[in-house]
Protein backbone atom coordinates (compact mmCIF):
# COMPACT_ATOMS: atom_id res chain seq x y z
CA UNK A 1 0.00 0.00 0.00
CA UNK A 2 1.23 3.50 -0.78
CA UNK A 3 0.81 6.66 1.30
CA UNK A 4 -2.66 7.28 -0.16
CA UNK A 5 -3.90 3.87 0.96
CA UNK A 6 -3.97 2.42 -2.53
CA UNK A 7 -2.28 -0.70 -3.80
CA UNK A 8 1.29 -0.14 -4.89
CA UNK A 9 1.20 -3.12 -7.24
CA UNK A 10 -0.79 -6.07 -8.43
CA UNK A 11 -1.45 -9.28 -6.53
CA UNK A 12 0.83 -11.14 -8.91
CA UNK A 13 3.66 -8.72 -8.16
CA UNK A 14 3.08 -9.30 -4.46
CA UNK A 15 3.27 -13.07 -4.87
CA UNK A 16 6.44 -12.79 -6.91
CA UNK A 17 8.11 -11.33 -3.83
CA UNK A 18 7.77 -14.77 -2.20
CA UNK A 19 9.61 -16.33 -5.12
CA UNK A 20 12.27 -13.61 -4.85
CA UNK A 21 12.49 -14.36 -1.10
CA UNK A 22 11.61 -10.79 -0.18
CA UNK A 23 8.73 -12.01 1.95
CA UNK A 24 7.98 -15.38 3.53
CA UNK A 25 4.18 -15.41 3.42
CA UNK A 26 1.31 -13.43 1.92
CA UNK A 27 -1.78 -13.28 4.12
CA UNK A 28 -4.84 -11.56 2.71
CA UNK A 29 -7.47 -11.68 0.01
CA UNK A 30 -5.31 -13.56 -2.46
CA UNK A 31 -7.33 -15.59 -4.91
CA UNK A 32 -6.19 -19.12 -5.68
CA UNK A 33 -5.56 -19.21 -9.42
CA UNK A 34 -4.01 -22.06 -11.40
CA UNK A 35 -1.17 -20.07 -12.97
CA UNK A 36 -0.06 -18.77 -9.55
CA UNK A 37 0.53 -22.26 -8.19
CA UNK A 38 3.63 -22.56 -10.39
CA UNK A 39 5.63 -20.32 -8.09
CA UNK A 40 3.78 -20.38 -4.71
CA UNK A 41 1.83 -22.87 -2.62
CA UNK A 42 -1.63 -22.01 -1.34
CA UNK A 43 -3.43 -23.23 1.74
CA UNK A 44 -6.97 -24.52 1.56
CA UNK A 45 -9.37 -21.66 0.83
CA UNK A 46 -10.71 -19.90 3.89
CA UNK A 47 -13.48 -18.23 1.88
CA UNK A 48 -15.41 -19.32 -1.16
CA UNK A 49 -15.40 -16.90 -4.02
CA UNK A 50 -16.52 -16.24 -7.56
CA UNK A 51 -16.68 -13.39 -10.02
CA UNK A 52 -19.98 -11.71 -10.79
CA UNK A 53 -21.27 -8.63 -12.57
CA UNK A 54 -22.35 -5.54 -10.64
CA UNK A 55 -24.88 -3.29 -12.40
CA UNK A 56 -27.25 -0.44 -11.48
CA UNK A 57 -30.88 -1.19 -10.79
CA UNK A 58 -33.03 -0.15 -13.71
CA UNK A 59 -36.01 1.90 -12.64
CA UNK A 60 -38.48 1.83 -15.48
CA UNK A 61 -40.41 5.07 -15.23
CA UNK A 62 -42.51 4.45 -18.32
CA UNK A 63 -46.20 4.27 -17.49
CA UNK A 64 -47.93 1.52 -19.36
CA UNK A 65 -51.69 2.01 -19.18
CA UNK A 66 -52.25 -1.57 -20.40
CA UNK A 67 -50.12 -3.24 -17.75
CA UNK A 68 -53.25 -4.64 -16.08
CA UNK A 69 -53.64 -7.00 -19.06
CA UNK A 70 -50.20 -8.61 -18.63
CA UNK A 71 -51.02 -11.10 -15.82
CA UNK A 72 -53.19 -13.16 -18.23
CA UNK A 73 -52.40 -14.20 -21.76
CA UNK A 74 -54.87 -13.40 -24.52
CA UNK A 75 -56.20 -16.97 -24.66
CA UNK A 76 -56.99 -16.91 -20.93
CA UNK A 77 -58.82 -13.59 -21.27
CA UNK A 78 -60.81 -15.07 -24.15
CA UNK A 79 -61.60 -18.23 -22.16
CA UNK A 80 -62.89 -16.21 -19.18
CA UNK A 81 -65.16 -14.10 -21.41
CA UNK A 82 -66.53 -17.17 -23.21
CA UNK A 83 -67.18 -19.02 -19.95
CA UNK A 84 -68.96 -15.97 -18.54
CA UNK A 85 -71.28 -15.92 -21.56
CA UNK A 86 -71.76 -19.68 -21.27
CA UNK A 87 -72.79 -19.28 -17.61
CA UNK A 88 -75.26 -16.53 -18.51
CA UNK A 89 -76.83 -18.69 -21.23
CA UNK A 90 -77.15 -21.67 -18.89
CA UNK A 91 -78.84 -19.58 -16.18
CA UNK A 92 -81.17 -18.01 -18.73
CA UNK A 93 -82.25 -21.42 -20.07
CA UNK A 94 -82.88 -22.77 -16.57
CA UNK A 95 -84.76 -19.67 -15.35
CA UNK A 96 -86.80 -19.24 -18.54
CA UNK A 97 -89.43 -21.76 -17.45
CA UNK A 98 -89.80 -20.27 -13.96
CA UNK A 99 -91.78 -17.26 -12.65
CA UNK A 100 -88.52 -15.23 -12.57
CA UNK A 101 -89.21 -12.08 -14.60
CA UNK A 102 -85.59 -10.92 -14.77
CA UNK A 103 -84.84 -13.34 -17.60
CA UNK A 104 -88.02 -12.63 -19.51
CA UNK A 105 -89.00 -9.86 -21.88
CA UNK A 106 -87.66 -8.78 -25.22
CA UNK A 107 -84.74 -10.43 -26.96
CA UNK A 108 -82.52 -7.43 -26.29
CA UNK A 109 -83.27 -7.62 -22.57
CA UNK A 110 -82.52 -11.34 -22.42
CA UNK A 111 -79.22 -10.93 -24.30
CA UNK A 112 -78.28 -8.12 -21.92
CA UNK A 113 -78.99 -10.31 -18.90
CA UNK A 114 -76.88 -13.12 -20.35
CA UNK A 115 -73.90 -10.76 -20.65
CA UNK A 116 -74.55 -8.69 -17.53
CA UNK A 117 -75.67 -11.13 -14.86
CA UNK A 118 -72.47 -13.29 -14.43
CA UNK A 119 -70.21 -10.23 -14.22
CA UNK A 120 -72.47 -8.20 -11.95
CA UNK A 121 -72.84 -11.14 -9.56
CA UNK A 122 -69.13 -10.80 -8.76
CA UNK A 123 -69.62 -7.28 -7.40
CA UNK A 124 -73.14 -6.96 -5.97
CA UNK A 125 -75.77 -9.58 -5.08
CA UNK A 126 -78.40 -9.99 -7.76
CA UNK A 127 -82.07 -10.89 -7.67
CA UNK A 128 -83.00 -14.25 -6.23
CA UNK A 129 -82.80 -17.15 -8.64
CA UNK A 130 -85.86 -19.37 -8.53
CA UNK A 131 -84.43 -22.68 -9.70
CA UNK A 132 -81.99 -24.55 -7.48
CA UNK A 133 -80.13 -25.65 -10.59
CA UNK A 134 -79.44 -22.06 -11.64
CA UNK A 135 -78.24 -21.34 -8.10
CA UNK A 136 -75.83 -24.26 -8.41
CA UNK A 137 -74.53 -22.93 -11.75
CA UNK A 138 -73.99 -19.48 -10.20
CA UNK A 139 -72.03 -20.98 -7.29
CA UNK A 140 -69.78 -22.84 -9.73
CA UNK A 141 -69.12 -19.61 -11.61
CA UNK A 142 -68.31 -17.67 -8.42
CA UNK A 143 -65.83 -20.35 -7.29
CA UNK A 144 -64.07 -20.23 -10.66
CA UNK A 145 -64.01 -16.44 -10.69
CA UNK A 146 -62.60 -16.29 -7.14
CA UNK A 147 -59.67 -18.54 -8.04
CA UNK A 148 -58.97 -16.60 -11.22
CA UNK A 149 -59.07 -13.24 -9.43
CA UNK A 150 -56.65 -14.41 -6.73
CA UNK A 151 -54.22 -15.65 -9.39
CA UNK A 152 -54.57 -12.39 -11.30
CA UNK A 153 -53.75 -10.30 -8.22
CA UNK A 154 -50.69 -12.40 -7.35
CA UNK A 155 -49.39 -12.29 -10.93
CA UNK A 156 -49.86 -8.51 -11.23
CA UNK A 157 -48.02 -7.92 -7.94
CA UNK A 158 -45.17 -10.11 -9.17
CA UNK A 159 -44.93 -8.19 -12.45
CA UNK A 160 -44.80 -4.82 -10.71
CA UNK A 161 -42.13 -6.01 -8.26
CA UNK A 162 -39.91 -7.57 -10.91
CA UNK A 163 -40.12 -4.46 -13.08
CA UNK A 164 -39.05 -2.31 -10.15
CA UNK A 165 -35.99 -4.48 -9.33
CA UNK A 166 -34.94 -5.12 -12.89
CA UNK A 167 -31.15 -4.96 -13.49
CA UNK A 168 -29.92 -2.64 -16.22
CA UNK A 169 -27.94 -5.47 -17.89
CA UNK A 170 -28.17 -9.25 -17.63
CA UNK A 171 -26.15 -10.34 -20.65
CA UNK A 172 -22.40 -10.07 -21.12
CA UNK A 173 -22.91 -10.26 -24.88
CA UNK A 174 -24.96 -7.06 -24.79
CA UNK A 175 -22.08 -5.23 -23.13
CA UNK A 176 -19.64 -6.41 -25.79
CA UNK A 177 -21.80 -5.86 -28.87
CA UNK A 178 -22.80 -2.35 -27.84
CA UNK A 179 -19.26 -1.40 -26.89
CA UNK A 180 -19.94 -0.39 -23.30
CA UNK A 181 -17.11 0.29 -20.87
CA UNK A 182 -16.75 -2.14 -17.95
CA UNK A 183 -14.71 -1.85 -14.79
CA UNK A 184 -12.65 -4.16 -12.61
CA UNK A 185 -10.52 -3.99 -9.47
CA UNK A 186 -6.99 -2.77 -10.09
CA UNK A 187 -4.41 -5.55 -9.83
CA UNK A 188 -6.96 -8.35 -9.86
CA UNK A 189 -6.66 -11.48 -11.97
CA UNK A 190 -10.15 -10.66 -13.31
CA UNK A 191 -8.71 -8.45 -16.04
CA UNK A 192 -6.51 -11.00 -17.78
CA UNK A 193 -7.97 -14.38 -16.84
CA UNK A 194 -11.65 -13.52 -17.17
CA UNK A 195 -12.34 -10.35 -19.13
CA UNK A 196 -9.65 -10.71 -21.79
CA UNK A 197 -8.99 -14.44 -22.11
CA UNK A 198 -12.40 -15.93 -21.34
CA UNK A 199 -15.03 -13.28 -22.12
CA UNK A 200 -13.00 -11.67 -24.96
CA UNK A 201 -13.65 -8.03 -24.08
CA UNK A 202 -11.86 -5.33 -26.01
CA UNK A 203 -8.93 -4.18 -23.88
CA UNK A 204 -9.70 -0.54 -24.64
CA UNK A 205 -13.10 -0.93 -22.94
CA UNK A 206 -11.65 -2.04 -19.59
CA UNK A 207 -11.27 0.53 -16.79
CA UNK A 208 -9.52 -0.25 -13.45
CA UNK A 209 -10.73 1.13 -10.10
CA UNK A 210 -9.29 1.06 -6.60
CA UNK A 211 -12.09 1.78 -4.09
CA UNK A 212 -15.81 1.15 -3.70
CA UNK A 213 -16.38 4.90 -3.90
CA UNK A 214 -14.87 4.87 -7.38
CA UNK A 215 -17.17 1.95 -8.22
CA UNK A 216 -20.17 4.02 -7.18
CA UNK A 217 -19.11 7.10 -9.13
CA UNK A 218 -18.40 5.14 -12.33
CA UNK A 219 -21.65 3.17 -12.24
CA UNK A 220 -23.76 6.21 -11.46
CA UNK A 221 -22.35 8.08 -14.49
CA UNK A 222 -22.87 5.28 -16.94
CA UNK A 223 -20.82 4.25 -19.95
CA UNK A 224 -22.03 7.18 -22.08
CA UNK A 225 -20.95 9.81 -19.51
CA UNK A 226 -17.42 8.75 -18.67
CA UNK A 227 -18.27 5.90 -16.37
CA UNK A 228 -18.95 2.19 -16.92
CA UNK A 229 -22.03 0.08 -17.57
CA UNK A 230 -20.93 -2.77 -15.27
CA UNK A 231 -18.13 -3.85 -12.97
CA UNK A 232 -16.74 -7.38 -12.74
CA UNK A 233 -15.32 -8.31 -9.37
CA UNK A 234 -15.17 -11.13 -6.86
CA UNK A 235 -18.28 -11.69 -4.76
CA UNK A 236 -16.73 -10.83 -1.36
CA UNK A 237 -15.77 -7.37 -2.67
CA UNK A 238 -19.18 -6.95 -4.28
CA UNK A 239 -20.85 -7.72 -0.96
CA UNK A 240 -18.80 -5.04 0.75
CA UNK A 241 -19.96 -2.60 -1.93
CA UNK A 242 -23.63 -3.66 -1.66
CA UNK A 243 -23.52 -3.31 2.12
CA UNK A 244 -23.16 0.43 1.53
CA UNK A 245 -24.90 1.01 -1.83
CA UNK A 246 -27.30 -1.94 -1.97
CA UNK A 247 -30.37 0.19 -2.69
CA UNK A 248 -29.01 1.33 -6.05
CA UNK A 249 -27.11 -1.67 -7.43
CA UNK A 250 -27.41 -5.43 -7.66
CA UNK A 251 -25.62 -8.55 -8.87
CA UNK A 252 -26.63 -9.78 -12.29
CA UNK A 253 -25.71 -12.36 -14.87
CA UNK A 254 -23.87 -15.65 -14.30
CA UNK A 255 -21.32 -16.33 -11.55
CA UNK A 256 -17.85 -17.41 -12.65
CA UNK A 257 -16.46 -19.78 -10.05
CA UNK A 258 -12.99 -19.45 -8.55
CA UNK A 259 -11.16 -21.47 -5.90
CA UNK A 260 -11.54 -18.82 -3.21
CA UNK A 261 -9.11 -16.90 -1.01
CA UNK A 262 -6.04 -18.55 0.51
CA UNK A 263 -2.67 -17.82 2.12
CA UNK A 264 0.44 -18.02 -0.07
CA UNK A 265 3.74 -19.70 0.95
CA UNK A 266 6.95 -20.61 -0.82
CA UNK A 267 6.88 -23.83 -2.79
CA UNK A 268 7.12 -26.99 -0.65
CA UNK A 269 6.73 -25.04 2.57
CA UNK A 270 5.91 -27.24 5.58
CA UNK A 271 3.72 -24.48 7.02
CA UNK A 272 1.04 -24.99 4.35
CA UNK A 273 -0.33 -28.15 5.98
CA UNK A 274 -0.51 -26.56 9.44
CA UNK A 275 -2.34 -23.48 8.19
CA UNK A 276 -4.71 -25.62 6.10
CA UNK A 277 -5.56 -27.73 9.15
CA UNK A 278 -6.25 -24.59 11.19
CA UNK A 279 -8.48 -23.21 8.42
CA UNK A 280 -10.48 -26.44 8.33
CA UNK A 281 -11.08 -26.28 12.07
CA UNK A 282 -12.25 -22.68 11.90
CA UNK A 283 -14.58 -23.50 9.02
CA UNK A 284 -16.02 -26.58 10.74
CA UNK A 285 -16.91 -24.76 13.97
CA UNK A 286 -18.74 -22.05 11.96
CA UNK A 287 -16.45 -19.24 13.12
CA UNK A 288 -15.93 -17.99 9.58
CA UNK A 289 -19.68 -18.04 8.96
CA UNK A 290 -20.27 -15.86 12.02
CA UNK A 291 -17.63 -13.40 10.86
CA UNK A 292 -19.13 -13.27 7.39
CA UNK A 293 -22.64 -12.64 8.72
CA UNK A 294 -21.37 -9.92 11.03
CA UNK A 295 -19.45 -7.92 8.43
CA UNK A 296 -21.31 -8.88 5.27
CA UNK A 297 -24.91 -8.83 6.43
CA UNK A 298 -26.04 -7.77 2.95
CA UNK A 299 -25.43 -11.33 1.82
CA UNK A 300 -28.84 -12.28 3.16
CA UNK A 301 -30.61 -9.89 0.83
CA UNK A 302 -28.38 -10.11 -2.23
CA UNK A 303 -28.46 -12.59 -5.05
CA UNK A 304 -26.79 -15.81 -3.94
CA UNK A 305 -23.82 -17.34 -5.68
CA UNK A 306 -25.88 -20.17 -7.11
CA UNK A 307 -28.95 -18.16 -7.98
CA UNK A 308 -30.16 -17.98 -11.52
CA UNK A 309 -30.02 -14.66 -13.33
CA UNK A 310 -33.00 -12.46 -12.64
CA UNK A 311 -35.67 -12.85 -15.25
CA UNK A 312 -36.23 -9.90 -17.50
CA UNK A 313 -39.93 -10.56 -17.82
CA UNK A 314 -42.67 -12.34 -15.96
CA UNK A 315 -44.59 -14.91 -17.98
CA UNK A 316 -48.35 -14.45 -18.18
CA UNK A 317 -50.76 -17.09 -17.00
CA UNK A 318 -52.33 -18.96 -19.91
CA UNK A 319 -55.47 -21.04 -20.32
CA UNK A 320 -53.48 -24.28 -19.94
CA UNK A 321 -52.70 -23.28 -16.33
CA UNK A 322 -56.42 -23.50 -15.50
CA UNK A 323 -57.44 -26.17 -18.02
CA UNK A 324 -58.49 -28.68 -15.39
CA UNK A 325 -60.53 -26.07 -13.52
CA UNK A 326 -62.40 -25.06 -16.68
CA UNK A 327 -63.15 -28.70 -17.49
CA UNK A 328 -64.55 -29.46 -14.02
CA UNK A 329 -66.74 -26.36 -13.83
CA UNK A 330 -67.92 -26.78 -17.42
CA UNK A 331 -68.98 -30.39 -16.85
CA UNK A 332 -70.77 -29.44 -13.62
CA UNK A 333 -72.67 -26.65 -15.40
CA UNK A 334 -73.68 -28.93 -18.27
CA UNK A 335 -74.85 -31.57 -15.80
CA UNK A 336 -77.06 -29.05 -13.95
CA UNK A 337 -78.45 -27.79 -17.26
CA UNK A 338 -79.19 -31.33 -18.44
CA UNK A 339 -80.99 -32.31 -15.22
CA UNK A 340 -83.06 -29.12 -15.09
CA UNK A 341 -84.40 -29.53 -18.63
CA UNK A 342 -86.63 -32.59 -18.49
CA UNK A 343 -87.28 -32.56 -22.24
CA UNK A 344 -83.64 -33.37 -22.79
CA UNK A 345 -83.77 -36.67 -20.94
CA UNK A 346 -87.45 -37.68 -20.55
CA UNK A 347 -87.86 -38.65 -24.21
CA UNK A 348 -84.73 -40.85 -24.28
CA UNK A 349 -85.87 -42.47 -21.03
CA UNK A 350 -89.35 -43.14 -22.43
CA UNK A 351 -87.83 -44.64 -25.58
CA UNK A 352 -85.65 -46.87 -23.44
CA UNK A 353 -88.67 -48.08 -21.46
CA UNK A 354 -90.62 -48.87 -24.63
CA UNK A 355 -87.70 -50.80 -26.05
CA UNK A 356 -87.35 -52.79 -22.83
CA UNK A 357 -91.04 -53.69 -22.74
CA UNK A 358 -90.98 -54.78 -26.39
CA UNK A 359 -87.92 -56.86 -25.77
CA UNK A 360 -89.52 -58.63 -22.80
CA UNK A 361 -92.79 -59.12 -24.66
CA UNK A 362 -91.00 -60.74 -27.58
CA UNK A 363 -89.48 -63.33 -25.26
CA UNK A 364 -92.42 -63.89 -22.82
CA UNK A 365 -94.50 -66.54 -24.90
CA UNK A 366 -91.64 -69.04 -24.97
CA UNK A 367 -91.21 -68.67 -21.24
CA UNK A 368 -94.96 -69.24 -20.63
CA UNK A 369 -94.99 -72.35 -22.83
CA UNK A 370 -92.06 -73.83 -20.94
CA UNK A 371 -93.78 -73.17 -17.63
CA UNK A 372 -97.05 -74.82 -18.82
CA UNK A 373 -95.19 -77.89 -20.05
CA UNK A 374 -93.31 -78.21 -16.80
CA UNK A 375 -96.45 -77.81 -14.69
CA UNK A 376 -98.36 -80.36 -16.84
CA UNK A 377 -95.62 -82.91 -16.47
CA UNK A 378 -95.62 -82.35 -12.77
CA UNK A 379 -99.40 -82.92 -12.50
CA UNK A 380 -99.15 -86.19 -14.42
CA UNK A 381 -96.55 -87.41 -12.01
CA UNK A 382 -98.77 -86.52 -9.05
CA UNK A 383 -101.78 -88.35 -10.58
CA UNK A 384 -99.67 -91.44 -11.13
CA UNK A 385 -98.46 -91.42 -7.55
CA UNK A 386 -101.98 -90.90 -6.20
CA UNK A 387 -103.40 -93.79 -8.28
CA UNK A 388 -100.79 -96.20 -6.98
CA UNK A 389 -101.38 -95.40 -3.33
CA UNK A 390 -105.00 -96.80 -3.08
CA UNK A 391 -103.86 -100.09 -4.61
CA UNK A 392 -101.33 -100.55 -1.88
CA UNK A 393 -103.74 -99.48 0.85
CA UNK A 394 -106.53 -101.79 -0.45
CA UNK A 395 -104.57 -104.77 0.68
CA UNK A 396 -104.71 -103.55 4.25
CA UNK A 397 -107.54 -103.91 6.73
CA UNK A 398 -108.84 -100.37 6.21
CA UNK A 399 -111.35 -99.84 3.38
CA UNK A 400 -110.02 -98.28 0.24
CA UNK A 401 -110.52 -94.60 -0.37
CA UNK A 402 -112.46 -93.36 -3.39
CA UNK A 403 -110.62 -91.52 -6.01
CA UNK A 404 -111.63 -88.10 -7.19
CA UNK A 405 -113.19 -89.63 -10.33
CA UNK A 406 -115.45 -91.89 -8.29
CA UNK A 407 -116.54 -89.01 -6.09
CA UNK A 408 -117.51 -87.01 -9.13
CA UNK A 409 -119.59 -89.93 -10.56
CA UNK A 410 -121.51 -90.38 -7.29
CA UNK A 411 -122.28 -86.70 -7.09
CA UNK A 412 -123.57 -86.74 -10.67
CA UNK A 413 -125.83 -89.76 -9.95
CA UNK A 414 -127.40 -88.12 -6.90
CA UNK A 415 -128.08 -84.96 -8.86
CA UNK A 416 -129.78 -87.04 -11.60
CA UNK A 417 -132.14 -88.56 -9.05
Amino acid sequence: MNAEGRSAGTYDELLYQIEDKKVDIVVGDTTIVANRTSYVDFTLPYSESGVTMLVPIKRDKRKNMWIFLRPWSWDLWLAVVMYSIFTGIAIRIIEHGTPNTEFQGSTTRQVGMVLYFPLSSLVVPQGKLVSKYSQFVLIIWLCLAYILLQSYTASLSSILTIDRLKPSFVSVDELKTKGYFVGYQYGSFVRNDLLLNKLKFNESKLVPYHTIQEYHNALSKGSENGGVAAIFDEIPYVRVFLAKYGSEYMMSGPTYKTDGFGFAFPLESRLVSYFSTAILRVRENKTLDDIEKRYFAHELTSQSDNADPIATSSPSLDVYSFGGLFIITGVATLFALFISQSWLWQKPVAMAKDYTQKYLASHSPNNTEEIVIQSTTGNEMNVTEQSSVPEVESTSENPPRMSNLQIDENVSAEQAK
